[in-house]
């Protein structure tokens, strides 16, 4: 669980905190298996993840493939 001193200190006081983001953007860095690949293995790694969202940008030749 992923909690920073500020969301817990809000929490405690009654006030509503906004989810956290967690994005990744890899340019023109990777093919289309590496983007893939790298996108399967965010998607493990935050699977159980309730309190964040992720927003991946692949490359645009791996966008139709890693949605």
């Amino acid at each position: 669980m992923i909690r920073t001193r500020a969301a817990a200190a809000a929490e405690d006081k009654g006030n509503f905190m906004r989810k956290i983001i967690i994005a990744g953007n890899w340019k023109m860095n990777k093919d289309l298996k590496e983007s893939m690949d790298l996108a399967n293995s965010v998607k493990r790694s935050l699977y159980d993840m309730a309190e964040v969202d992720v927003v991946l940008c692949p490359t645009f030749t791996s966008l139709s493939d890693v949605n």
